[in-house]
Order: C-alpha cells, then sequence, then structure tokens
C-alpha cells in the first residue's frame, strides 16, 4: 500500500530541470527549492538535516544518459496517515525522478484568467500545482486551446504569472516584471534574468501589458519564450539582445 503523501494528499515538493550534454542546469538552485519546500512542508528541521537531505537527494540522481529535462519529486512516507501532524522525520522523506524530453521551444499564446490575489497566503518559493489544475480545467471546459497557456491576473487585472512560468515585458527599452509572492513564483530563470540585467520589479495592469513591444515568460526549463499574443494582442518579434541574454545565463551555467 502507498503511503507517501503524494499519494495520500496530493501534497509533493518538486521542481523541473534542464538538462544539457548529461548536467542539470542551475542544479543548486534546483536543490535549494526542493529543500524550502521540504521545510516549509514537513519541517521546521535542522540545518543539519536539511544539508543531509541535500546530500541524498545529490546521491541518488540516476547515473544513466539524460534526456532534455528531468523533474525531481519530494513525498514523505507516511504510515500513520494523519493530514497534519507535528513531526516529521526527514530520513523519510521520499525522491523520485522523471526523464522526459523537452521537444521544439514555441512562441507562446496566452489568454488572461481572473484568479483570487494570494500574495500574502503562500511562499513565493513554493512551486504548487493549482495552477496546472486551472489550466486543465479551462481546456476540458474548451475555453482554453491546447496551444494555449493561461495568465492569470488578480481581480484588479494585476498581472501575475503564466500557468508554467515568469512574465517579462518590456516598454520603451525598459524591462518589467511583477514582484514575486504567492500569486507569483520567485523562479529560478526569473532570478537570473535579474542579475544579468536591469529590471523594473513592480505591479503592471493587464491593460498596460498589451501596449508593450516585446513579452516573454521564462522558466529553468524554456528558458527565455517569447510570446506571441496575448489575448487578442499580438507582440512583435524577439530582438536579438534578448537570445544574447539567455545564452549569456548558459554560458555562465555551462
Amino acid at each position: 500500500m502507498q503511503t507517501n503523501r503524494s499519494f495520500l494528499y496530493g501534497e509533493s515538493v518538486f521542481t523541473t530541470a534542464r538538462v544539457r550534454n548529461d548536467k542539470i542546469l542551475f542544479l543548486a538552485d534546483h536543490i535549494q527549492r526542493l529543500l524550502e519546500g521540504a521545510n516549509f512542508f514537513w519541517g521546521p528541521f535542522k540545518s543539519l538535516e536539511l544539508d543531509l537531505l541535500a546530500q541524498k537527494i545529490l546521491s541518488q540522481l540516476p547515473a544513466q544518459k539524460w534526456q532534455d529535462g528531468v523533474r525531481i519529486t519530494l513525498s514523505y512516507d507516511d504510515q500513520l496517515r494523519q493530514m497534519l501532524r507535528t513531526k516529521f522525520d526527514p530520513d523519510k522523506i521520499m525522491i523520485d525522478f522523471l526523464h522526459f524530453p523537452c521537444g521544439l521551444k514555441q512562441r507562446a499564446k496566452l489568454k488572461s484568467f481572473e484568479v483570487e490575489d494570494e500574495q500574502h497566503l503562500f511562499p513565493s518559493f513554493l512551486k504548487s500545482s493549482r495552477r496546472t489544475f486551472q489550466t486543465i480545467l479551462m481546456n476540458r471546459t474548451q475555453r482554453l486551446s491546447e496551444d494555449e497557456s493561461l495568465l492569470f491576473c488578480g481581480p484588479d487585472q494585476n498581472v501575475f504569472e503564466s500557468s508554467w512560468a515568469n512574465i517579462f515585458a518590456i516598454k520603451d527599452n525598459v524591462l518589467y516584471t511583477p514582484p514575486v509572492g504567492g500569486s507569483v513564483l520567485d523562479g529560478i530563470m526569473r532570478k537570473k534574468i535579474l542579475k544579468e540585467s536591469d529590471v523594473r520589479v513592480e505591479d503592471f495592469r493587464l491593460g498596460w501589458l498589451k501596449t508593450c513591444d516585446f513579452v516573454f515568460l521564462s522558466n529553468a526549463l524554456w528558458g527565455i519564450i517569447p510570446v506571441e499574443k496575448i489575448d487578442g494582442t499580438h507582440f512583435n518579434q524577439p530582438t536579438t539582445s534578448f537570445a544574447n541574454l539567455e545564452k549569456a545565463i548558459y554560458d555562465k551555467e555551462v
């Protein structure tokens, strides 16, 4: 009988990474995300316990050839089957690896979707499957085509993120992105872009976003993904400078 909390309650911690030349890119960042998530759900753990968990993840990395992408998932083996517990044993955290081909990168098509503002509810490092669930529901009810993704906005039309990536916008040669919080994941690629570029981190609304010159998404799996359109608004083709930005980030890692 399966007793891990992912199976029992849908509770797990995961990260999705890009692989090049059999190397997981930004591995230290991905492990840090996993540790923060594990500590949030099953901690608080001591720093030594988190160090041992990091070593456990590294020691279990498969030795075979990697495909384009890998998802690393942590779950907790919970024989007591309790929804809420006061103490967890870090030795019972289980690790799974899923390899998959990424396919070809394509320009994104987004459909705006209003959600509740969760900025003060979730920590910014917690990667949740709720966005995936909302996307599946919209697709199954035929309000979202297969080549579209959702762009989540608050009740006041503040732009948060897409269903699978952070969002950036360029207007008058200035680069913008929303601040992180419960509604905006503190993405690994987002952090890299902020280190490489001058970015204005501030709230902006959907109407303003649709007046921008160029919009792109970012995540650790795909890097920088140009946005083709949002609802019925189309955007310019990406410029060479943003291809160079992605290359600079990867070159530093590789």
